[in-house]
C-alpha cells in the first residue's frame, strides 16, 4: 500500500515538474539562439567538474547540493534550483529538452540531444584516461569500498593492470572514439565532434573553463575532482602496450585539435 502512494506521489511530482521545467526553459539565453547546454560526459576527463561548474552559479557548496540530489534519484534524474533545471542521465528528460543544462555517459548515438543544443565535450589524453580509470577501480579494490555505480567494473581490474587491459571492453577502453562512433571509425567521430559548439581538454580544463564563461556569460568556478590515493604502479612496458592500443584515438584527437573552431577559432 505504502508502495503504491509512494508511486502515484512520484507520478503527480513529475507531472508537477515536467509542466514547470517547461514554463522555464523558455526563459534561458544562450548564445545563437540555443536553448539549453549539454554535456558529452566521458568518464575519466574532468567532467564532474564541469558539471558543478554550471551548478555552482551562486557558490561550490550549492553545486554539490545539486549534484548530489541529481546522484540520489532513482526516478526523475532532474533538479530544479533557483528556476534552472539540471538533468542528468535520463535520456528520456534530455530528449525531451526542457533543462538549462544536462549530461549524461551515454554514446552520442544512444542519446537523441534537440539540435538548439550548445553541445560540450571533453576529451583527454587516451592513455592518462585508461589509467586513471584504473586507477579509480584499483582505489576502490584496495579500500574494499566499491560503490554500486562501478561494482560490474571491479572485476576487470583485479588482480593487476594487464588484466584490466585485456578485460575493459573496448566501448571503455576507447571510450573517446566509442562516444561519437558506434563503429569506431574515426572519421565519422571527427565529424560529429566538429559538429559540437565547444571542446575542451582535460590538461587544459581551466583555461578552457575561462573561454567558456566568456562565451556563456555564465560564472563558471573550477572543482577539483576526486584524487585517488591508491594508485597501481605500472611499469614501460605496460604503457607501451597501452599506447599502441590507443593510437587509433591519438589519431582522432590530434585531428579535432588541428580543426575544430573552439579551439582554433
Amino acid at each position: 500500500m505504502k508502495d503504491k502512494a509512494r508511486t502515484i506521489i512520484n507520478q503527480l511530482l513529475y507531472s508537477k515538474e515536467n509542466s514547470l521545467a517547461a514554463k522555464l526553459q523558455g526563459a534561458y539565453t544562450l548564445p545563437e539562439g540555443k536553448k539549453r547546454v549539454y554535456h558529452y560526459h566521458i568518464r575519466k576527463t574532468a567532467g564532474t567538474s564541469l558539471n558543478l561548474a554550471f551548478f555552482s552559479e551562486h557558490g561550490k557548496e550549492e553545486a554539490k547540493k545539486v549534484h548530489q540530489k541529481i546522484s540520489e534519484q532513482r526516478f526523475n534524474l532532474r533538479t530544479i534550483n533557483r528556476n534552472e533545471v539540471f538533468v542528468g542521465w535520463d535520456k528520456n528528460l534530455l530528449a525531451k529538452g526542457n533543462y538549462y543544462y544536462g549530461f549524461s555517459h551515454s554514446p552520442l548515438h544512444e542519446v537523441n540531444i534537440p539540435d538548439d543544443t550548445y553541445k560540450i565535450t571533453i576529451l583527454r589524453d587516451p592513455v592518462k584516461r585508461v589509467i586513471s580509470h584504473y586507477n579509480m577501480l584499483f582505489h576502490y579494490i584496495k579500500k574494499g569500498e566499491v560503490p554500486a555505480v562501478v561494482r560490474n567494473e571491479q572485476n576487470w581490474a583485479s588482480p593487476d593492470f594487464d588484466h584490466f587491459i585485456k578485460n575493459i571492453p573496448k566501448t571503455h577502453l576507447q571510450r573517446q572514439l566509442y562516444m561519437f562512433s558506434s563503429s569506431f571509425d574515426v572519421e565519422e567521430a571527427f565529424e560529429n565532434i566538429m559538429g559540437l559548439d565547444f571542446v575542451m581538454f582535460t590538461e587544459s580544463f581551466t583555461d578552457d573553463l575561462k573561454v567558456l564563461t566568456n562565451l556563456l556569460g555564465r560564472k563558471l568556478e573550477t572543482h577539483r575532482e576526486k584524487n585517488y590515493q591508491s594508485k597501481g604502479a605500472l611499469t614501460a612496458s605496460q604503457i607501451d602496450h597501452l599506447k599502441e592500443l590507443m593510437q587509433i584515438e591519438y589519431e582522432l584527437l590530434k585531428r579535432v585539435k588541428a580543426h575544430h573552431p573552439s579551439i582554433n577559432g
